[in-house]
C-alpha cells in the first residue's frame, strides 16, 4: 500500500503571480520548487512521477524540467484539457480556462494504478511530510479501502506577505480524521489573528493556528470513480453554479460530508512556502538557500555538488 507515484499538478496560469511560476527557478543551479518535491518523494520510496500538464506547454515543460527527471525516474505525462472527462451525455462545454485541481487530478487516472502522492507543481512541502504520507499508507491494510490522507500546516505558515490568499481551512475530529474543510477567501494577516472575506463580503477572523490543506494528499486509484461521479455533477449544473473551479479540496469535503471516503488529517513538522505572488519568489529563493545552507539538500540538485 505504499505510495509509488507522485503526482504533480502543474497545469495552472499562474494568474497572479503574472506567469508559469511552476517553471520559475528558485535553487541555485536554476532548480524549480517541483525538483525539490520530487528529489523528497524518491527519497520516501516513490519511485514514478507523473506530471499534469496543458498540452500547449508540454514541450516548454520538457525543456525546463522534464528531461533531467527523465534520467532519474521512469516519467509520464497527462494534458488537462477543458474537454477531458467530460460526460458523455452533455453536449461540449466551451470553456478557456481549466476546472480546477479535482480535474486535474481526475485526468491522470488512465496513468495511475498504484497508491499515489498529490501535489502542487509550485508548493515546497518539506521532506518530511512525503515519508509522513508513505509511512502512513504502508501501515494501512490492504483491504482499508476508500481513504485518503492529507498533511495539514498551520494557517499563518501560510499566508504571503504581498496579497490575499485562499485556504481551505480543516475541521478535524480528536483522532485527526478529517470532517469538513471550508474554502475561506481574501486571507491575510491582522493583528492578534487572520482575517478573511465570507460570503457576504464582511471581514471574519481565525486564530491563524487553524489547520490548511496546501493541497497535499495521499489516496488509492479506487477514489477516481469518486471524483468522476462529483465533476460530472459539477458540470451539469446550472452555468452560473460552474463559473468556478473544481478544487480537489472542496470535492474532498463533499466525499467526506457524504460519507464515501475517510480522511486522516496528518501532522509534519517542516514548514510549506509557495509563490502565489511574483514577490514571494525571493523569499523562496531564500529558504531553498537556509535549507541547503543546514545539508538539506546539495547545491545542484540532480548532479554534482
Amino acid at each position: 500500500m505504499r505510495p509509488a507515484t507522485l503526482l504533480i499538478l502543474a497545469a495552472g496560469l499562474g494568474t497572479r503571480y503574472g506567469g508559469l511560476k511552476q517553471l520559475d527557478p528558485v535553487g541555485p543551479s536554476g532548480e524549480l520548487i517541483m525538483d525539490y518535491s520530487i528529489h523528497d518523494a524518491l527519497q520516501a520510496g516513490m519511485d514514478r512521477v507523473v506530471f499534469v500538464v496543458r498540452r500547449a506547454m508540454e514541450d516548454a515543460f520538457r525543456a525546463r524540467i522534464g528531461r533531467r527527471i527523465e534520467e532519474q525516474v521512469e516519467t509520464a505525462y497527462v494534458h488537462q484539457e477543458p474537454d477531458r472527462c467530460l460526460p458523455a451525455s452533455i453536449p461540449m462545454i466551451h470553456r478557456s480556462r481549466p476546472w480546477g485541481t479535482g480535474h486535474a487530478l481526475l485526468v491522470a487516472r488512465e496513468a495511475i494504478e498504484t497508491p499515489f502522492v498529490v501535489i502542487n507543481a509550485d508548493d515546497y512541502y518539506g521532506r518530511r511530510s512525503f515519508r509522513i504520507l508513505a509511512d502512513y499508507f504502508g501501515a494501512s491494510a490492504d483491504d482499508d479501502r476508500r481513504h485518503a490522507a492529507m498533511v495539514g500546516y498551520r494557517l499563518d505558515d501560510t499566508l504571503s506577505a504581498h496579497g490575499t490568499v485562499s485556504r481551505g481551512v480543516c475541521r478535524c475530529t480528536d483522532r485527526g480524521e478529517l470532517i469538513a474543510i471550508k474554502e475561506c477567501r481574501g486571507l491575510q494577516p491582522s493583528a492578534g489573528g487572520v482575517t478573511y472575506a465570507d460570503d457576504e463580503g464582511q471581514r471574519q477572523r481565525l486564530t491563524g493556528k487553524e489547520v490548511v490543506s496546501m493541497n497535499i494528499w495521499g489516496m488509492t486509484p479506487d477514489l477516481f470513480d469518486l471524483f468522476e461521479e462529483a465533476f460530472h455533477e459539477f458540470v451539469q449544473a446550472p452555468a452560473r453554479e460552474r463559473q468556478g473551479e473544481f478544487y480537489l479540496p472542496t470535492a474532498m469535503n463533499r466525499l467526506v460530508d457524504d460519507r464515501q471516503v475517510t480522511v486522516r488529517v496528518l501532522e509534519t513538522p517542516d514548514e510549506w512556502f509557495g509563490v502565489t505572488y511574483a514577490q514571494d519568489k525571493r523569499t523562496a529563493c531564500r529558504r531553498i538557500e537556509s535549507l541547503i545552507g543546514q545539508g538539506h539538500y546539495p547545491a545542484r540538485l540532480w548532479g554534482p555538488s
